[in-house]
């Protein structure tokens, strides 16, 4: 009986050595997982910072965006106008011969003067109008 008994504490002891290592195993592991966590926690805060950092900067982009825009659109409504105000010339040339023959007076021949307005009017209408959709119609006369 005292053999066992002996027995007995011997394998208490042995399951108590074994649970001994086991908790400082278990320790070990409590001490690099809370190490990891630490360092996991100091990277998660830093990629905060470096997200909200991205978002203002995306922020400030999207307005200087919508400025730019804002300003483009005014740029093109004061171009429009512009030319919504300006005349379109029309300027036409053609060529002009002078004649010189003996002693008479020198005879000055111009292609500009068979084109009289009614014909410049008609090439317009026929020729350069049909290139180019009307912005608005006049209605003066009536």
């Amino acid at each position: 009986l005292l053999m066992e008994s002996l027995q007995g504490k011997e394998r208490h002891a042995r399951a108590e050595d074994n649970l001994r290592e086991h908790c400082r195993q278990l320790q070990h592991e409590k001490e690099e997982l809370q190490f990891i966590l630490g360092s996991e926690a100091d990277e998660h805060k830093a990629m905060q910072v470096s997200a909200a950092e991205a978002l203002s900067t995306a922020e400030q982009a999207v307005r200087i965006h919508e400025a730019h825009q804002d300003r483009l659109e005014e740029l093109r409504a004061m171009n429009f106008a512009d030319a919504i105000e300006g005349k379109v010339n029309l300027h036409v040339l053609a060529p002009r011969v002078t004649l010189r023959y003996n002693d008479s007076s020198p005879l000055l021949l111009s292609v500009a003067e068979g084109l009289r307005e009614r014909r410049i009017r008609e090439f317009l209408s026929r020729d350069i109008s049909t290139h180019f959709e009307p912005l608005w119609e006049r209605m003066d006369n009536f």
